[in-house]
């Protein structure tokens, strides 16, 4: 990739666009977030604007990507290509930039769409919904998946767990999709079962009082090393949402490691993993023997979860070129 290719994104962590960024050779710059209270959040927004485009003004990229989880971030691309030649390709965010086709955003957000060379759909469910929905970008939309994240340099996969350790890592960011403490509540049954949870857990008051700590562990933010050493010691991993349309970082942080993995049940999450998972029913009985199976199975879902890497993996290296052609044009 040129190195007039910028990747901009206005979040707090992103993996997919550092990874993506990193693949394609683009320089990554991430401004940050603020969440709350909301006057802080709206200073920062309009912080973030400025300096934007005070960075591309002075860069010059031919290139832009944007990590569009809100349309204004693109908004500042689009009000840069007006006056430079650019291409500039937003990258919808799971299913957030859904949030914002509403009124009174939804004419910006058309015109800003209209304005992009492409549309980066993170998956074919979405995609399909997108086409169905909101009529008049059909060639414009190109799916590709999250990139599998490479481990960090010092991890190493851990292939040989003790017997006595029966540990699960349930990854969260404590979002309104992710229900957490229903969760807790139907595992309540479960013997010799740790279940570590990551996430800040402080900024939602929704930790259940009468939880078992030697059982359930609320890790708190946790540094990048210590969050992979977790997850490597971890016999499966899980992850939960209500929300269609999305597909879980988790997932391919569980296929970078090659571990077992237990996710919502879900069309979205289906189509993109197939039979080489598990899935987690509604209720507590078979939630319980579903978690139960994937203990008991750990080798054969292993070996799933390596021929699954495997074909994303090259799929997505074929995507990523298809991608890149188009946007060369």
């Amino acid at each position: 990739m040129k190195p007039d290719t910028i990747f901009i994104a206005w979040n707090q962590i992103s993996r997919r666009s550092e990874e993506f960024s990193r693949k394609i050779g683009a320089e990554y710059i991430n401004l940050g977030r603020v969440d709350k209270p909301l006057i802080m959040r709206l200073l920062n927004l309009l912080k973030n604007f400025f300096k934007t485009y005070v960075i591309l003004q002075k860069r010059k990229p031919h290139i832009i990507f944007t990590f569009h989880a809100h349309p204004f971030i693109t908004l500042v691309a689009i009000i840069y290509k007006l006056t430079n030649r650019c291409k500039v390709v937003p990258d919808l965010h799971s299913a957030a930039y859904l949030d914002y086709y509403r009124f009174p955003l939804i004419i910006l957000t058309r015109w800003i769409w209209n304005q992009s060379d492409l549309l980066i759909i993170h998956n074919q469910m979405s995609a399909k919904y997108f086409d169905r929905n909101i009529i008049g970008f059909s060639e414009k939309i190109f799916v590709l998946e999250d990139p599998i994240p490479d481990l960090p340099k010092n991890i190493k996969r851990n292939k040989k767990l003790a017997p006595e350790i029966t540990r699960g890592v349930l990854i969260s960011r404590f979002s309104p999709d992710e229900p957490i403490v229903e969760f807790i509540e139907k595992i309540k049954g479960i013997n010799d079962f740790q279940l570590y949870i990551t996430g800040d857990y402080s900024k939602e008051n929704i930790i259940p009082s009468d939880y078992d700590s030697e059982k359930i562990i609320f890790t708190g933010f946790i540094e990048d090393e210590e969050y992979w050493r977790l997850l490597n010691s971890a016999r499966l991993i899980i992850a939960l949402t209500t929300r269609e349309y999305t597909l879980l970082s988790a997932g391919y942080e569980a296929l970078s490691l090659e571990k077992p993995l237990l996710l919502s049940d879900s069309k979205t999450l289906r189509d993109y993993y197939g039979n080489f998972i598990e899935y987690l029913p509604d209720d507590s009985l078979n939630i319980s023997q579903s978690i139960q199976k994937v203990i008991d199975g750990c080798d054969h879902y292993h070996k799933l979860m390596i021929k699954l890497k495997l074909q994303k993996s090259h799929q997505w290296d074929e995507k990523l070129k298809h991608l890149m052609d188009r946007v060369l044009i």
